[in-house]
């Protein structure tokens, strides 16, 4: 397989990625964080959620200037369930 074909086949893939809805758990810091930032770079919708709602917060509003078309959080833990709903999370 040639490099330009690996390429635009990589390019091609994360275009598929704008405006798709992802959700992404532990966000609050680390991988989950990082992964979250990376869909908002590609323009997608992004649902985050961990237990610190005040990080997500700051987390939303980075993701918010990296180009996601959409980013909100659920604070909570997603084993007991979430604490808090947020609007469209429903």
């Amino acid at each position: 397989m040639s490099r330009m074909f690996r390429v635009a086949s990589q390019a091609a893939s994360l275009e598929i990625l704008r405006g798709a809805r992802v959700v992404v758990t532990g966000c609050s810091t680390g991988v989950g964080e990082q992964v979250a930032y990376q869909y908002a770079r590609l323009g997608a919708k992004v649902v985050i959620t961990a237990r610190r709602e005040e990080r997500l917060r700051e987390v939303v509003a980075k993701m918010k200037d990296l180009g996601a078309q959409e980013a909100i959080y659920v604070a909570g833990d997603i084993i007991s369930g979430p604490s808090c709903i947020c609007p469209g999370c429903s």
